[in-house]
């Protein structure tokens, strides 16, 4: 896992910089671990802020979800601390365009989460 990364790709959403975080998506969507693990921070950071998940992150029919697709079915695999479901999940069903719409979806919970948070 890239620390560094996660860190500059966090900073630059949460600092609203596009056009820093577009690059760095790239690289990110590149590095498989690094993109579970923001998938997985994100989900801890949830449930830790939330005590559980809404339905609109976890269920592909709740109306008004902008969680994508694939985050709502990681976030369901990885229910009550399955975190090898998730990650077995990520390696088996999660690339490219998808990969790239559950970092962003995982991105931006996380810096909503800080922005609410303090």
């Amino acid at each position: 896992m890239d620390h560094r990364l996660l860190g500059e790709v966090v900073g630059a959403a949460f600092d609203g910089c596009t056009t820093c975080q577009d690059p760095l998506l790239r690289f990110m969507v590149e590095d498989p671990a690094t993109s579970a693990r923001t998938v997985e921070l994100a989900c801890v950071a949830v449930h830790g802020q939330l005590g559980g998940f809404p339905p609109s992150m976890t269920d592909e029919d709740a109306p008004g979800s902008t969680s994508s697709p694939e985050f709502r079915r990681l976030a369901r695999a990885g229910l009550d601390g399955a975190n090898g479901a998730m990650f077995r999940e990520w390696e088996r069903r999660v690339a490219g365009a998808e990969r790239r719409s559950t970092v962003n979806t995982a991105t931006d919970t996380i810096v909503g989460l800080m922005a609410v948070g303090g």
